[in-house]
């Protein structure tokens, strides 16, 4: 059930700035921004700045542990999940390629041309 809490302002505006270029809403990017903080302080292993770095593009994903791997890529998913891709899915099914994908949101299948 939702709650309401208080948060700053200045954190709210840097959620809504975030959000608008992640695709989010805003409530979206502070449950984005809480999720990967849980998983970090639980961790003890992470570095937010190295996954930060790959997810920007700065840094291959060669360079990170096995941990701040699966941190990035639980990162990738929740955008993935949070975003509209119907227009990524259009130009994979034109592709003369094989593609992964779901139709139902929950079970994934490969895809042939």
């Amino acid at each position: 059930m939702p709650q309401s809490v208080r948060i700053d302002d200045l954190l709210i505006d840097s959620a809504r700035r975030e959000a608008k270029g992640a695709h989010r809403s805003v409530q979206g990017q502070i449950e984005h921004w809480a999720k990967i903080g849980q998983m970090v302080e639980r961790s003890g292993v992470l570095s937010y700045e190295r996954i930060r770095s790959f997810l920007s593009g700065e840094m291959p994903i060669d360079n990170l542990n096995n941990d701040e791997r699966l941190m990035a890529s639980r990162t990738l998913f929740d955008q993935f999940i949070d975003d509209d891709f119907s227009s990524v899915t259009d130009e994979l099914k034109d592709r003369d390629d094989s593609y992964y994908g779901s139709e139902d949101g929950e079970s994934i299948k490969r895809y042939e041309p």
